[in-house]
């Protein structure tokens, strides 16, 4: 299988960056692309566009661009019955269909949203930085979750139920929500956190910034040697456990077993897509199926 460019398409004059993506199966997902190369020539032409967001749908032998933002976008979700959202700087939440996208404005939002995720529709949870917050929408209404005092900002949040919910900071804080109230738990770093997922048997796998990686859950928290000390951008739920890519290639966490290196093909940015697991490196971004990669296609 070979992504090409949708006919009509102009000759290749930008090359996108993806990042977050949501599967709509293994070979059909969407994902949020970027063009700094754009961005530099729209600033100039137009001060009042600080950056593009691209929600590009793939979809096996086709591309398409679902629309153009000018604005960031920095995280996609799927909810477990269908339908998708996206956050990012504009002050709510954004409902992607492969026709569009619809936005409902959330007031007051005092920062940028980071990250959205929820165990269900009726249960969906999102966090921001700048000035912290951590949003809970229960049964189609949005509320403001009460923080601890000294928290900074928030860059994910992930967990098993709306009864265990976590979200990570910027400067090593990690959060938790048991349905009722927010407490800050005991952390290992001080270091930026950039992920969490969840891991067997109640547990959670958060990545960070300079090589972190953590273990645990409410009970405490074991510091991992990735065997690296780049920055782990994103940590995906796979294969039983958890995956990241390096420069070094794919690695796989299981939680009792250091990581281990299951494709040397390193990259910057991860998803998972279906089965399958998609990587970016900026500059060029692949599907990995079955061991084998498969180049998809990010010029503009």
């Amino acid at each position: 299988m070979t992504l090409m460019r949708p006919r009509g398409e102009t000759s290749p004059s930008f090359a996108l960056s993806l990042g977050a993506a949501v599967a709509l199966d293994s070979n059909d997902f969407v994902v949020l692309g970027y063009s700094r190369e754009l961005d530099d020539i729209e600033s100039d032409l137009h001060p009042d566009v600080v950056q593009t967001t691209f929600v590009l749908r793939y979809s096996d032998s086709a591309r398409e661009i679902i629309e153009r933002l000018p604005q960031r976008l920095n995280d996609i979700w799927r909810a477990p019955t269908g339908p998708m959202y996206a956050v990012g700087e504009p002050r709510g939440v954004i409902e992607v269909t492969v026709q569009g996208l619809r936005e409902t404005s959330i007031e007051p939002v005092p920062g940028t949203f980071a990250s959205i995720w929820g165990p269900s529709d009726e249960h969906v949870f999102a966090c921001g930085h700048v000035d912290p917050f951590w949003l809970y929408r229960r049964h189609g209404t949005w509320h403001l979750l009460e923080l601890p005092h000294g928290v900074s900002g928030l860059w994910a949040v992930a967990g098993s139920s709306e009864t265990d919910v976590y979200a990570v900071s910027d400067e090593g804080h990690i959060l938790h929500f048991d349905g009722a109230r927010v407490r800050r738990l005991d952390s290992p770093t001080t270091r930026w956190l950039t992920s969490a997922v969840t891991m067997p048997g109640g547990r959670m796998c958060i990545a960070g910034r300079d090589g972190t990686l953590l273990f645990g859950n409410t009970h405490g928290w074991r510091v991992v040697d990735p065997g690296t000390d780049e920055h782990l951008l994103k940590v995906v739920q796979y294969d039983n456990g958890a995956s990241f890519v390096t420069s070094d290639g794919v690695w796989h966490f299981d939680g009792l077993r250091p990581p281990q290196r299951v494709h040397p093909k390193g990259g910057r940015w991860i998803n998972r897509i279906g089965d399958n697991l998609m990587i970016d490196n900026d500059d060029e971004a692949w599907l990995l199926v079955g061991g084998q990669v498969v180049a998809l296609d990010v010029t503009l």
